[in-house]
């Protein structure tokens, strides 16, 4: 089981294309600059406001969300075959789907 904490959220993301819409191959390994797609795995408790009181995040495990995947926050790791990203909630950029 992977635990986010904070304000920080695990998603595994989607794989990546293969091809653009137009049916151009894209070369193995080549990361695009556009925002990512994925599942949230977990949310963290959220983050500390100034008054010292908490905000609960805006995502919950099961969302698919877009993410900023070249964010100053985001660290993407592997474990066990599979691609994790752990990002702040800030680098989330849309629910699609709630």
């Amino acid at each position: 089981m992977i635990a986010a904490i904070g304000d920080h959220i695990v998603i595994e993301p989607n794989a990546p294309d293969t091809a653009t819409a137009g049916g151009i191959a894209l070369p193995a390994g080549r990361k695009l600059s556009t925002p990512s797609e994925g599942i949230v795995l977990s949310a963290g408790e959220g983050r500390y406001l100034k008054s010292g009181a908490r905000t609960p995040p805006g995502v919950r495990p099961g969302d698919r969300v877009v993410f900023n995947s070249f964010g100053s926050t985001c660290a993407e790791w592997r474990r066990a075959g599979k691609t994790y990203v752990s990002c702040q909630e800030a680098d989330i950029l849309a629910v699609i789907d709630r």
